[in-house]
This record gives C-alpha cells, structure tokens and sequence, in this order.
C-alpha cells in the first residue's frame, strides 16, 4: 500500500480540524496570539503533555473524572483547536465527539452556577444584561461571561449616540429604517434568543429585539422598559399620563391598546397593565420559555433541560 503524501496527510489533518471547529462554532471564535489571551489563560496555559493527559482521560470510567476534565478543558475552550492542531497522532472522530460531549456538560454545570451568581446583581439593568449575555454566549457555545455582549452593545450605541435623542427615534434608527427586523422565517429558533446573534444577523423574536431597544436605549439615557403581552412581547416608553407601545418585531409600530384586543392568542387578564414595566426577572423567564420550547420542538432533550433547570432555579428563588 503507498505511503500517504504529506500533502493528503495535511488535507485530511486540515478537514479533521474544520470539522472540529466547526462543531464548536468556530467560525465565531478567533483564535488568540499570546498576546491577545486573557492574562489568567496566557499565564497558565496547559502544556502539550497537560493536554494529551485530559485527552486521554475523555472516557474514563469515573463520573467525577470525566467532570473535572469537562471543565479543566472548559477554561481553555477558545485555544481548543489549537490545542488539537498540535496533537500527533490527530483524535478520532469519536475522540472529538467525546470532547465536544463532556465540554457541553461541563458548561451546562457552570452555566447554572453563573446564572444563580448574574441574579444577585442589584441594579436590574445590569441583571437583564450579564444574564442575556450568558444566554448569548451558551447558545453561541463560547467561554461563559465572556463580556462579548456588553461591548457589542456598547459599539451599537457609540455608533447611534447623536443620531436618536429621544427613544421614538431610537427606535426608528434600529427597527423602523430595517437595521433589525423579526425573523419570520424561522421565528421559533433557538439562536433567536441570543442578543448576540441577533445583533449580527439583524434578526430576532419579540422580546430579544425589545432587550436590545431596552439596553442600547439605557446606554443613551432613554428609559424604555418591556410589555409581558401575552403572545407578542412588546416595548414601553413611559411618558407620563401616555406611555408609547412600540412593536420591535414589526419596524418599531407604534401600537394602541385596543390594536391588541384582537391580536392576543393567550387570555389576558382583567388585571394585567399594558404600561406597567416587565421586572427584568419576568423577561428572563419569558426568554427562557421560549428557549425551552424551541429545543423541545427540536427533539434536543439535554438543551431543553438544561433550560428548565434555570427556570426551576427561578422559580424556586421566588425571584418571578
């Protein structure tokens, strides 16, 4: 049998990497220098013997084990493929699998652990933002509380400050001029749910676009806050005796009460104030929601748990 050139050696290392990266959504990674690593990563980085010894660890018989390795390699998840590339001999296909599985574990735990930690922030804007980021980066399937949102929200305001003095026009500048409209293609999507995605593809759900009108309107002084309408998450400008309703999801329209008395597909109470503000912990719990019944329409079962854990640990907390 002919010994394989180093060129098809490389080809088939090269798609083998691919696959992994992509399985990872590497394509939202960039993998960093030394210089552009955290300084707690760069100072600690795992040495090749380090990462062959987790490698081979991946299947071991003990839960605990497995556990551990799950978040060692977690710490390191963007230098992954990198680790990877370096690897001789290359992983299996069933090696990566394996990786890919007890990294998810690993972050569903920790994911939990942050989730309870975001809810403790007293100011309920910061509350809405870091646990939204956190959604964010788990569906995104990259490092927890990596601050990624809080900056892309950041430049999304640097970028209007100016231009939208007053909410009405802030909300003209992101929705009614089509920067961000709703997905009505696939509007039961997971990735919906993420402000991240949502601010890259341009869109999103009801209330995922309402959190952005909500946080890049904070960062210019305007007070906007959301509307729990039952089956069409809305957003509220309070003004006085005549709050605004704005509609996120169709170009920012503005919307009367009695436009919805006929658009409600859930009963709505005799009690529930259109103009009273949705807590943040009630919009979470609504995102959450949707987050459950997406992955349950989707058959993925471990996501779908996942998300119901958060919301049980919620409810529970007596924070809703």
């Amino acid at each position: 049998m002919p010994t394989p050139s180093h060129d098809s050696e490389s080809s088939s290392k090269c798609e083998i990497i691919g696959a992994f990266r992509q399985s990872h959504h590497a394509n939202r990674w960039k993998l960093l220098s030394e210089e552009q690593m955290p300084d707690q990563l760069s100072e600690t980085m795992l040495s090749p013997s380090e990462f062959e010894s987790l490698v081979r660890l991946l299947d071991d018989d003990s839960d605990t084990v497995r556990n551990a390795v799950g978040r060692r390699l977690l710490d390191y998840e963007e230098a992954l493929p990198e680790y990877v590339s370096n690897l001789d001999p290359l992983p299996s296909s069933e090696t990566f699998a394996l990786m890919n599985r007890v990294i998810r574990e690993a972050k569903c735990e920790t994911l939990t652990d942050h989730w309870e930690d975001v809810l403790t922030e007293l100011d309920p804007h910061t509350r809405l933002e870091h646990a939204l980021g956190l959604v964010s980066d788990y569906l995104d399937r990259t490092s927890l509380r990596s601050g990624r949102l809080t900056r892309a929200l950041d430049e999304l305001a640097d970028e209007l400050r100016g231009t939208a003095p007053t909410p009405i026009a802030l909300s003209q500048a992101l929705f009614g001029d089509g920067r961000f409209a709703g997905n009505r293609a696939d509007y039961y999507a997971p990735e919906n749910s993420s402000i991240l995605t949502v601010i890259e593809s341009g869109e999103g759900n009801p209330i995922s676009l309402a959190c952005l009108f909500i946080l890049v309107g904070k960062r210019l002084g305007h007070e906007i806050g959301g509307c729990n309408f039952p089956g069409h998450f809305l957003s509220v400008i309070p003004r006085g005796d005549a709050p605004i309703l704005v509609d996120c999801f169709n170009a920012g329209r503005l919307v009367a009460p009695d436009d919805l008395v006929d658009t409600s597909v859930s009963p709505v109470d005799a009690d529930f104030d259109l103009f009273e503000p949705a807590s943040t912990e009630v919009i979470l719990l609504r995102v959450l929601r949707n987050l459950e019944r997406a992955f349950h329409q989707l058959d993925e079962e471990r996501e779908r748990s996942v998300i119901e854990h958060l919301i049980e640990r919620m409810l529970v907390s007596g924070s809703v």
